[in-house]
């Protein structure tokens, strides 16, 4: 019986490439274990997730090879969005959430410590408590085993600047990341926060991914 609801639970799941209705005009490149599409409803142009292949909850669950393949996506996009003038955040969150999927929102340039102490603030005025983990640090080293977990990664002037981590205890708003940075101190788009009110058309859909994949078409290591 658990075997044959997790096949539904997959079979069903919006994030996996064996899904038949995945939304194929939101696809930007397919690498062997993993795949970029835009966000649906994204907060900004741009807004992306690596989702890995494989169905599993969080990045402390990938395989190796995942793993190092969605680690080179990053590095790809990193390369691609800092020669854009922009900064990056990705952000992951593991809780109720089936598939694993890391979210990747470019925003203006700003200084590594001011960006992390808007974090801290603003997880502050929602009842909440960050980590700073050092850049050596490995996160499934470092989450408790079976604890939800929300996750995030600063990238300034196209380098790695900031690891922060908030271990979920009971309830936690599940559209945090998105609340995060639409707020004033970060993109100030507050009318932006539900994904369901920023949709586009499909054609204006197919139009912004065709303009993403021809600008990261030399970033991307699938075409090489």
């Amino acid at each position: 019986m658990a075997a044959w609801l997790a096949l539904m639970s997959q079979e069903s799941c919006w994030f996996c490439f064996t899904n038949p209705d995945i939304q194929k005009q939101l696809l930007l490149s397919i690498g062997d274990y993993s795949y970029i599409t835009l966000a649906k409803g994204g907060l900004v142009k741009d807004h992306l997730l690596i989702i890995p292949m494989e169905h599993v909850p969080a990045s402390i669950n990938l395989s190796e090879s995942s793993a190092k393949e969605i680690q080179h996506y990053k590095d790809a996009l990193v390369e691609y969005l800092h020669n854009q003038d922009q900064d990056v955040i990705f952000f992951e969150r593991n809780f109720k959430s089936p598939h694993l999927q890391i979210q990747i929102v470019p925003i203006p340039r700003c200084k590594p410590s001011g960006i992390k102490e808007t974090i801290f603030k603003f997880a502050s005025s929602e009842g909440l408590e960050f980590t700073e983990l050092s850049k050596f640090s490995v996160l499934k080293q470092v989450v408790p085993s079976k604890k939800s977990y929300f996750y995030v990664e600063i990238v300034i002037n196209g380098k790695y600047s900031g690891k922060l981590l908030h271990i979920i205890e009971g309830n936690f708003p599940l559209q945090f990341g998105r609340m995060m940075l639409a707020s004033k101190a970060i993109l100030n788009i507050p009318n932006r926060i539900d994904w369901k009110e920023c949709k586009m058309s499909p054609d204006e859909e197919l139009q912004a991914a065709e303009y993403f994949r021809e600008n990261f078409k030399q970033y991307d290591f699938t075409k090489k």
